[in-house]
């Protein structure tokens, strides 16, 4: 008894323990550090940067340049020479996913930097006079005066603006990133900056062209000691196309926003589209051209020709080894006797082709496409053996189906033959008929012959 005491006793302590002191769930970080903050021209210095409780891909750029490099809550060490009086700053940014919550966290170069000062070698000397070298040998010796840094560090702006569109939020010095939305009809934006301090110098303004879609503008303070400080603009230029072309009944529009934007086998190109001068891609093996549309926000290539304007859909695939090109299939093909016309899926790829009606054939299936020659070819899939190959235009027949025809054509070949010896003999008869017949005409006419000199003679 006074053992499940002693038991129950400390059950309760652990619970209470457990209760007043929950365990402690680091979230994932990155961190950078120097192994000084001030060092002299021609001295080294280390940056170190971690990551703990994390993992991922981090670009280091700055005064060291190691993209993509992967972190698993580990450290890595740069050592950098100081070249000249300024700074030297490490940037870091990337995604990490944190091992607790095992979700991606966004690092950002504005956050996530150390910045060491660098600054001349003081003079040194010597006991008996000046010393212009390392501190010489003997009796004598060296002393070294530390240098004060008293230029300003100031690297604020003071003012921020753009010639289009409001910033958000509203400008102050301690917020370093904005958000701005513009009209798609906005090409490019005028940005004017002002430092806090006179001695400060401002670049990234005056007028940045713009894209489509997302664009980052940067905007660097350096103080006068060289300390930098980074705001940004982050302006989303709408994407809403602005030139269009008719294809069928349908009016689709040219994609503004190709970031990223490639296809396989194609050189980027351009052409003339109601004299609005637009990207295309162009196939010389294929020889096709195609652009990027869309429709209610359905993106895909286009085959274009200069005088018939859009032709085709073109999605370019690769099933089962082949790189084939998805095409639109026109009206006349899509009637096939003995097969249904609909939507089928091979190696993952949805497409149009067709099926056979007859169940025995069900693992079969037809397809129409392009390949990487510009031949526009059927294709024949079998889904037991999970095979695509080249339709020879032979329609599909199952081994009872043919049985019966081989043993149709061999019956039909000996009623052939009987109806053949049929008419042989038919004709032997009648050849023999006729022979006869001519015979017996010819000992009539000699009878007839007889029978009238006899008259003639009495």
């Amino acid at each position: 008894m006074k053992l499940n005491k002693i038991l129950k006793l400390f059950l309760a302590i652990f619970i209470a323990v457990v209760l007043i002191n929950p365990m402690k769930v680091s979230a994932a970080s990155v961190s950078v550090t120097a192994s000084s903050q001030t060092v002299y021209v021609g001295d080294t210095v280390t940056f170190t940067v971690s990551v703990s409780n994390g993992a991922g891909y981090l670009n280091i750029s700055g005064a060291v340049t190691d993209t993509n490099s992967w972190f698993e809550n580990q450290s890595k060490t740069y050592t950098v020479k100081a070249s000249q009086i300024g700074t030297m700053t490490v940037y870091v940014d990337g995604v990490i996913a944190d091992f607790t919550t095992e979700e991606d966290q966004t690092i950002s170069r504005n956050t996530t930097y150390y910045t060491v000062t660098v600054i001349q070698r003081p003079s040194s000397n010597s006991g008996g006079g000046s010393n212009s070298g390392s501190s010489s040998s003997g009796s004598g010796s060296s002393t070294t005066t530390p240098v004060t840094d008293n230029r300003s560090s100031n690297n604020n702006l003071s003012s921020l603006s753009i010639s289009e569109g409001e910033l958000s939020p509203a400008f102050s010095s301690d917020v370093t990133e904005y958000s701005v939305e513009l009209a798609s009809s906005v090409t490019s934006i005028t940005v004017n900056a002002s430092a806090s301090d006179a001695k400060a110098s401002v670049s990234g303004t005056g007028e940045i062209s713009l894209n489509a879609g997302d664009n980052r503008i940067e905007i660097t303070v350096t103080a006068e000691n060289g300390n930098p400080k980074l705001y940004v603009i982050n302006a989303y230029v709408d994407e809403a196309p602005l030139v269009f072309v008719s294809y069928g009944d349908n009016e689709l529009g040219v994609v503004r926003n190709l970031n990223g934007v490639t296809l396989e086998g194609f050189e980027e190109t351009s052409v003339q589209i109601d004299g609005n001068e637009v990207k295309a891609w162009h196939s010389p093996t294929r020889n096709i051209t195609v652009v990027y549309l869309e429709k209610d926000d359905e993106k895909n290539f286009y085959i274009y020709d200069e005088t018939e304007g859009i032709t085709s859909v073109y999605k370019q695939v690769a099933i089962l080894g082949n790189t084939l090109g998805i095409v639109d299939i026109p009206e006349d093909l899509q009637e096939k006797a003995g097969m249904t016309y609909q939507e089928i899926t091979i190696d993952d790829v949805t497409l149009m082709g067709w099926v056979y009606e007859d169940k025995a054939f069900s693992n079969y299936s037809l397809i129409y496409a392009m390949n990487d020659m510009g031949e526009y070819q059927y294709y024949q899939y079998e889904s037991t053996q999970n095979t695509l190959q080249l339709y020879s235009g032979a329609a599909a027949v199952t081994q009872e189906d043919y049985e019966n025809l081989v043993n149709h054509s061999e019956s039909m070949q000996l009623y052939f033959y009987i109806a053949l010896g049929g008419c042989v003999v038919l004709l032997a008869v009648s050849v023999y008929g006729f022979v006869c017949a001519s015979r017996y005409k010819k000992r009539l006419i000699s009878k007839g012959n007889e029978l009238n000199d006899i008259i003639k003679a009495d």
